[in-house]
């Protein structure tokens, strides 16, 4: 027997030309087989499965052959979080919703990186990319309902840098779908760790799990498409005598497959725990208010609307306004005008600056802002027709007795919320909401007597005018 199979193993190493395969040994028992099944990952995992012992006793490889597809998928997860946090930590507070939404990936690059820094960062980017448009396509729903991820483009340095910024707000899609797609591969994640446990009859609760912002590389599952069919070609058992059935090393099949999950841990999925970005002007610090303002004089007023002029300069001018409300208000200052503050603070070139903040000092930035805000167009002017019911004869009665300075301090509320929130057509409350709700939890002496109108968002903007009246604004 033993001459035999030398004389065949002979004949067959005549028929392989020199340099058709790199390592003959490993070659000749492949031909040696020519005739018997070929060894792959589908043929491995029905072995398994018509042995049912053989299955229990190895379930991480079963798992492995049985959802390489979703492991593929989820070790994307990694190269998306690399490049979201590295925004996160570069520009969090630095950009209001609004300047995300026109800056692109290109500019933030060119302004917050440092050349030396450019092709590791870039580098990020490409990758994360590639993860994006590897997974968009396999998120269909999210949170029972239907979606569509679309693509990066071919060009994705172009694209606005908010598409990359995870936000819950759903008045925000672009944010929102950076927030759906780390999203849905985290709970892939935390799912194959919690099947992989089980079919061990392990607790998957007593594994470690760590924060997204805080899982190290070794964390993540790295599984490279094809890897189960390496698995099956590397195990395969390639003897003489075996007659024509496969046979496969399930001991060394498995020790590689549990390779794969050794070092991942549970990703924390709970409230909280996957961090949103921090846009300028949004999150803790908006819920500040800027110290020691005063009113605007009328005739400041009418020389800062002379100098801007045209309603695009008190567009512009406007927006800049709200960012050094933002800044302010993570940080209190000196007084200093305006166009010095957002100079030396908050380091905008003087060509970006409107001269007509050389006059405004900080003390009246909010009058600033207010005087751009009504000049420019009336607040209501874009709310949604579910916030304009009327309100009832009783309900106006009971407004009218609310004190000026009341009104006042009321109505600058309700104009922050009613621009950040109701603007545009947007309707992300619905109208039976009690307006009350929304500053629940502030101590502003307008707050009582606006719970015990108990009024709906409905009314929104006929209270608001109301108010307004009674402001003589």
């Amino acid at each position: 027997m033993a001459v035999a199979q030398t004389r065949l193993r002979d004949e067959l190493e005549e028929r392989l030309a020199p340099g058709q395969v790199e390592d003959r040994d490993l070659a000749l028992p492949l031909l040696l087989r020519r005739d018997r099944e070929k060894p792959g990952a589908v043929r491995m995992q029905e072995i398994l499965l018509e042995a049912p012992e053989q299955a229990s006793a190895f379930p991480l490889l079963l798992m492995v052959l049985q959802r390489e597809p979703d492991l593929v998928a989820v070790s994307n997860l990694q190269a998306v979080v690399d490049f979201q946090h590295f925004l996160m930590h570069r520009i969090r507070c630095r950009l209001s919703r609004r300047q995300a939404q026109s800056l692109s990936i290109r500019e933030v690059i060119d302004k917050w990186v440092s050349p030396h820094e450019r092709p590791h960062v870039q580098k990020l980017f490409q990758e994360a990319c590639r993860a994006w448009n590897a997974v968009a396509p396999l998120v269909r729903n999210y949170e029972c309902r239907q979606i569509e991820l679309p693509p990066m483009p071919e060009h994705s340095e172009e694209i606005p840098v908010i598409r990359w910024l995870r936000s819950s707000r759903e008045d925000c899609p672009s944010s929102l779908q950076a927030q759906i797609l780390v999203r849905w591969l985290v709970q892939l994640h935390n799912d194959l760790l919690r099947r992989a446990a089980e079919a061990q009859g392990e607790n998957p609760d007593s594994r470690p799990a760590c924060r997204l912002s805080a899982a190290l590389a070794p964390q993540f599952f790295h599984h490279q498409a094809g890897t189960a069919e390496q698995l099956a070609r590397e195990s395969a058992q390639p003897t003489l005598e075996g007659g024509r059935e496969l046979a496969f090393d399930w001991a060394l099949a498995d020790a590689t497959a549990q390779e794969s999950f050794a070092a991942v841990r549970q990703v924390r999925a709970g409230e909280g725990d996957v961090d949103h970005f921090e846009f300028l002007g949004e999150g803790p610090a908006s819920k500040q208010r800027l110290k020691r303002q005063e009113p605007l004089s009328a005739i400041a007023s009418e020389a800062l609307l002379r100098e801007l002029g045209t309603p695009r300069s008190m567009e512009e001018c406007l927006q800049q306004l709200l960012t050094m409300e933002a800044w302010l208000c993570l940080a209190d200052a000196e007084e200093q005008s305006l166009a010095e503050y957002a100079r030396t603070v908050m380091r905008i070139p003087v060509a970006e600056l409107h001269a007509a903040l050389d006059a405004v000092p900080i003390s009246r930035l909010r009058a600033a802002i207010e005087c751009l805000e009504n000049h420019i167009a009336s607040p209501l002017e874009g709310l949604a027709g579910t916030y304009r019911q009327a309100l009832s004869a009783d309900q106006r009665e009971r407004l009218r007795p609310l004190l000026a300075a009341t009104a006042a301090a009321m109505l600058q509320e309700w104009r922050r919320f009613l621009r950040g929130y109701l603007s545009d057509y947007k309707e992300p409350y619905p109208g039976d909401t009690c307006l009350c709700d929304f500053w629940d939890g502030d101590e502003y002496a307008w707050v009582a007597p606006l719970r015990e109108l108990d009024l709906r968002l409905a009314c929104f903007g006929p209270a608001y005018e109301e108010v307004s009246a009674l402001t003589g604004n």
